[in-house]
């Protein structure tokens, strides 16, 4: 009883969202909402499956999670006097991407191809793996998930940096190109795929859906900036085939990753990672207990973590006070419980109004931003509210939006600063010379 009054409370709040902020897909309380929605959806296909029987604290801590975001950002999105400056005094006028010569581009492919076979080769020698290809390939991919990501020798790792933060370069320039000139680049989409064939190669699963997700938020801000028209049905209609592409190769691309994702259906292994984190938070709430060791420990546990392995600070390295859970028959769920854990672990009620007030403002102000059309570095202000669109998506899942913040996130972000300037720069030089 209690999940489908969950399931139509989560509808409603989708649908009131799409009213407030006149149907646009990404806006950032639409993607929460929808999101949590689309969860409780597949929680409710699951019900008999797991024996899912929600309690009525869970849906007054979703409840209140989901008003409080929704509010905030309609109230962001009202205030004029609240804005965030994403510019860079070096850029003068409005940047035009389509000029980068194409040696350039052959010359990132290049690097590409080098650092993928060299991932790989490195693995296959640290770990004297020898077989057939289909079997080579399982056991890279074991080898690789064992290690939790490939630890590669510093200058692979840096190279690998360097790559993996450019894959979302490619996504902007492929969808601004796509948008502008209504044909695709073909190098820019390959830069894309090996950007994904990189992630997969170190094992990284996370980066190559980010990737993906980054990509189909760079379009739709590509198609709002040149079309002027609304979008239509047909741009939804396109979102649900992709969604649907990517619900049927989910398990697929999870056994390629090395994940033991062959131990369950293909509905149950999606609804794990979907479905299920909802009924982990009731199950966290009931069971798990709530300690408080550092403030905010699990909200910015990556953070504290970062820190202290950095500075050598001992009390900031600790684990996280999560478990593992199961569903009442048993039946395996996984072990993330939606974004809500984390701040109803360390603050209570007003731990989920106040934290979630705030990753609401932070995504708002930054799509204010990328709405106003006047910024003059557009690739990194849509660069980087691509990616915190996706940590809001991820939010049905876990904490992505403030795990975000460690030290490396500042390498992010200097590095799509700084590759924002570089493809003006070269642009800027190429219509001078011509």
């Amino acid at each position: 009883m209690i999940l489908r009054i969950l399931f139509c409370f989560l509808v409603f709040q989708f649908l009131i969202s799409l009213y407030l902020f006149k149907k646009d897909i990404l806006s950032p309380a639409v993607a929460f909402n929808g999101i949590f929605a689309i969860a409780a959806a597949d929680l409710l296909m699951m019900e008999d499956f797991w024996n899912v029987e929600l309690h009525v604290n869970t849906l007054i801590i979703m409840g209140i999670g989901t008003i409080t975001f929704t509010v905030t950002s309609w109230l962001v999105n009202k205030t004029r006097c609240i804005s965030v400056r994403m510019t860079t005094g070096r850029v003068k006028k409005r940047i035009d991407y389509d000029n980068i010569p194409g040696n350039y581009l052959n010359l990132a492919l290049i690097i590409y191809v080098f650092l993928i076979i060299a991932s790989m080769v490195y693995v296959v020698r640290k770990n004297g793996l020898a077989a057939s290809f289909g079997s080579l390939m399982f056991n890279y991919t074991q080898s690789v998930d064992v290690e939790e990501g490939l630890q590669l020798p510093v200058f692979l790792s840096i190279l690998y940096m360097l790559c993996s933060r450019a894959g979302y370069v490619w996504c902007f320039l492929f969808a601004d190109y796509l948008m502008k000139n209504k044909k695709i680049n073909v190098r820019y989409l390959l830069l894309i795929i090996f950007s994904c064939l990189l992630g997969i190669s170190t094992g990284k699963r996370g980066e190559l859906i980010a990737l993906i997700a980054c990509l189909t938020v760079c379009i739709l801000v590509a198609l709002k900036k040149y079309e002027t028209r609304k979008m239509t049905y047909k741009v939804y209609l396109f979102i649900g085939a992709v969604f649907i592409v990517f619900v049927a190769s989910f398990q697929t691309i999870a056994t390629v990753m090395g994940r033991d994702s062959d131990l369950f259906s293909p509905v149950e292994y999606f609804s794990i990672y979907l479905g299920a984190p909802i009924l982990n938070l009731d199950t966290s709430i009931l069971k798990a207990g709530f300690r408080h060791p550092t403030f905010l420990s699990e909200t910015f546990h990556s953070l504290y973590m970062s820190i202290g392995e950095n500075l050598n600070i001992s009390r900031f390295i600790y684990m996280s006070d999560r478990i593992f859970w199961s569903s009442v028959n048993g039946k395996r769920v996984g072990n993330v419980a939606t974004v809500f854990y984390d701040f109803y672990h360390d603050g209570g009620i007003w731990g989920v109004i106040i934290l979630t007030a705030i990753m609401a403002t932070i995504s708002q102000l930054l799509y204010k931003r990328i709405k106003r059309q006047k910024y003059r570095n557009r690739m990194f202000s849509t660069i980087v509210y691509s990616y915190v669109y996706w940590l809001v998506v991820r939010s049905f899942f876990a904490n992505s939006f403030f795990d975000w913040f460690t030290l490396s996130t500042i390498h992010s972000l200097l590095l799509w600063w700084l590759y924002s300037i570089i493809a003006y720069k070269i642009g800027k030089n190429r219509k001078i010379m011509s």
